[in-house]
């Protein structure tokens, strides 16, 4: 009976420093709000002729290589919405959440995309092949309407 006490209490002991299969734990006291990321929550669509992905996450959100990428706060943060090189989106009031909402964007193609005031062309904001924006500036955050990939 001894013995069996023994056992119980070095399996609870190894059950508490995380030691038993699928019980790993570790101490993330240490770690900052910089180093630790919640994970993100991607959802991509079909709308119209072109492709889109919206991708929610805390702290800054990376655009992938071969994607256009636009965020509604400054500095890639916030929600991100992103099309693969060669998509386009000519109304943003049809993506709930983006229009007159973005205010960073990173262009990791090799295409000059550009973003339209309103849906109509008019003003324009060009977005060079691998360049990118943490700021839209005064006049154009939260003023963007359609993306062009044939350029402005």
């Amino acid at each position: 009976m001894r013995a069996f006490k023994i056992v119980l209490a070095v399996a609870a002991l190894a059950f508490t420093m995380g030691a038993m299969p699928g019980t790993a734990s570790a101490d993330e006291s240490s770690l900052t709000e910089a180093t630790m990321s919640s994970p993100a929550s991607t959802t991509c669509h079909e709308s119209g002729l072109t492709r889109y992905c919206k991708t929610v996450q805390s702290g800054q959100i990376p655009c992938s290589g071969g994607w256009i990428c636009l965020f509604t706060d400054a500095d890639y943060r916030g929600v991100m919405f992103s099309w693969p090189a060669g998509n386009h989106h000519p109304n943003f009031a049809r993506i709930p959440g983006l229009n007159d909402a973005a205010t960073s964007w990173v262009n990791n193609t090799s295409i000059l995309y550009c973003i339209n005031w309103d849906a109509a062309p008019g003003l324009n904001n060009d977005m060079p092949p691998m360049t990118k924006g943490g700021y839209l500036g005064d006049v154009w955050n939260d003023q963007a309407s359609a993306l062009s990939s044939s350029g402005c």
